[in-house]
């Protein structure tokens, strides 16, 4: 019963419902001239439109930070000025380790000057080993002598173990000059190796006293000043902000529209430099991690 008397108010209510508006679209229809064009009905597209806020910034950010601890010697760029790759921003001072360098050069080139053939060093020693052969052949010859008298009983033993000990003794001077010339050149050869080694970590420790650009670009900010400490272990290490040519924007949307906003979407832009001047872009990227304290989440166009 309950279900029949529901049915037949709600027919009742449609029925009503079905006069009046006939009711009304009589009177306006009558209301009317007979000679007036006929009203069209049209289908269009409902838009959900989404506002937000952001801001203007190049697509390619850098922010140029320190490698290592020093005063700002010299600043070579400004705010403004295009970088390419690899230019030269700022120098800091690095006076110990250009001195460390210097010292490792300057022994690296004395033992340079010995380990040439012409040297005087060399030549010293060449000689000392060239006597020393001189006498040994002289101890041998006369050991050959003294043991063929020695043999034919025209001369002591002793004379003849004298020879022979003069011949050892000259043998071992030999060998001993071969090996210190021996030894003096593989000790040098290493201390260069040594040397060459410590000069090439010099000098990559002090490229980076030198700060570079690694992008193509304009300088957007600097932050430091000749005379400036730069601490590279300080959160402050910040020495300059760059930005490629191409720009994006960075829109905070608010959390409940993040089921709307889809990669590809058509933004409509105003911006504060052209207040008059509309521009058009497209969403390219969503930050889906929402900022809890804002209740935002950034979408990039």
């Amino acid at each position: 019963m309950r279900i029949r008397l529901g049915r037949r108010r709600i027919f009742l209510i449609l029925g009503l419902l079905l006069l009046f508006i006939g009711l009304l679209s009589g009177s306006f229809v009558r209301s009317k001239n007979k000679n007036s064009p006929p009203y069209v009905v049209e289908e269009k597209t409902l838009r959900k439109v989404v506002y937000a806020s952001g801001y203007v910034r190049p697509k390619d950010y850098v922010l140029v930070k320190a490698e290592v601890s020093g005063y700002v010697k010299e600043l070579r760029v400004k705010e403004g000025d295009k970088v390419s790759p690899g230019q030269i921003l700022a120098l800091l001072d690095a006076k110990p380790l250009e001195a460390s360098l210097k010292e490792a050069e300057y022994r690296l080139d004395l033992i340079k000057s010995k380990l040439n053939p012409d040297s005087e060093y060399l030549k010293t020693l060449e000689e000392q080993a060239k006597i020393a052969k001189t006498n040994l052949e002289q101890a041998e010859r006369n050991l050959e002598r003294r043991q063929k008298l020695w043999e034919d009983g025209l001369i002591s033993k002793e004379q003849y173990e004298e020879a022979k000990r003069i011949y050892e003794n000259a043998k071992s001077e030999y060998v001993k000059s071969i090996a210190i010339y021996q030894d003096t050149i593989k000790t040098l050869s290493l201390e260069s190796q040594i040397l060459q080694s410590n000069i090439r970590k010099i000098k990559e420790e002090l490229n980076k006293y030198v700060i570079r650009s690694p992008i193509e670009g304009v300088v957007l900010s600097k932050f430091i000043n000749v005379g400036d400490y730069v601490n590279h272990l300080s959160q402050d290490n910040r020495l300059f902000s760059l930005g490629g040519k191409e720009l994006e924007i960075v829109l905070s949307v608010d959390e409940e529209f993040l089921s709307l906003i889809k990669e590809g979407n058509k933004v409509f832009l105003t911006l504060e430099a052209f207040p008059k001047e509309p521009f058009e872009g497209r969403i390219f990227q969503i930050i889906r991690e929402v900022d809890p304290n804002k209740r935002t989440f950034e979408v990039k166009v």
